[in-house]
């Protein structure tokens, strides 16, 4: 745990123009940590985030629409609803609600091609 807490210390809390450089190159750290930490403690094992596996369930196809639904102006900023223009956290809300359930019909409709296409998905 001291690798993370000098990864935020010296990393995490940097400026966004001083962390987007290194980012890449540090990443590994809090996810290695996170991987450590999970499978170190048996406790940990045993638990299950139903949010991670439902969002797991549909991650390529939350690739594949970000940048159709949930991002505008070459990715620069989020698509602004424009009666919520003026509320950015409620317009954040109902963004994010729209992009994760259009990325979950997708993945359903993903699982229903394959298997029309492939006998070897389970259903």
């Amino acid at each position: 745990m001291g690798v993370f807490a000098l990864w935020v210390k010296f990393v995490f809390l940097l400026p966004k123009k001083e962390y987007n450089p290194i980012h890449p190159i540090t990443s590994w750290i809090p996810i290695s940590c996170y991987i450590l930490m999970r499978n170190i403690v048996p406790q940990f094992r045993k638990r299950v985030s139903n949010l991670l596996v439902w969002l797991g369930g549909a991650t390529l196809e939350t690739y594949l629409l970000q940048l159709h639904v949930y991002m505008c102006d070459d990715a620069k900023v989020l698509i602004a609803y424009p009666t919520l223009s003026n509320y950015p956290l409620v317009n954040f809300m109902v963004a994010s609600a729209v992009f994760l359930s259009l990325s979950k019909i997708l993945f359903n409709c993903t699982k229903v091609l394959n298997n029309v296409f492939s006998s070897t998905y389970p259903q």
